[in-house]
């Protein structure tokens, strides 16, 4: 299994994690990294003299989005992540490498998000057991009751986290 990263190649770019909550097993990946990209202990300074913080960098943006706090652990989540290449050219025109999905962006807390729409397929009646909300989650319980009706998705439990955020 690679580490999700930036990449034209479709193979590379997306993969399917599952999300690690166990602080341990987070320190654990968090020393392998250091220990993969930095020729020593006490220097992370490369051939030629060149920094390998970059590449620290590197795999910590690819591994981050699948470590979440120990609180969240009932969620049991799952995460897709697809990262194409973005470039962007001197007269601002973009060309995304490395994807067939469709490129969009949405408004949400202040920030502008870049998402690619990937359609998934409507999973069979009864295999959602359960919705978990997060703790800041302004999603009423039941406008989701209402959307896995509309979709015909059927009963489905859904609970509210009372975990907070660090």
């Amino acid at each position: 299994r690679h580490l999700p990263s930036t990449n034209a190649a479709p193979m590379m770019n997306t993969a399917l994690w599952k999300v690690t909550y166990d602080e341990a097993e987070q320190q654990s990946i968090v020393t392998s990294i250091f220990e993969r990209a930095c020729s020593s202990p006490d220097n992370c300074v490369g051939q030629a003299g060149k920094s390998d913080y970059q590449l620290v960098g590197s795999y910590m943006a690819g591994i981050s989005p699948v470590l979440k706090n120990p609180a969240f652990k009932e969620e049991k989540e799952w995460r897709l992540i697809h990262t194409p290449m973005i470039m962007t050219n001197e007269n601002n025109a973009h060309s995304v490498f490395g994807t067939s999905y469709k490129i969009g962006q949405r408004a949400s807390n202040n920030r502008i998000i870049t998402h690619f729409e990937f359609p998934l397929p409507t999973p069979p009646k009864g295999s959602i057991k359960e919705i978990w909300l997060g703790p800041r989650s302004l999603v009423s319980e039941q406008d989701v009751d209402l959307a896995l009706s509309l979709g015909d998705y059927g009963r489905v439990a859904i609970r509210r986290s009372a975990a907070t955020y660090r």
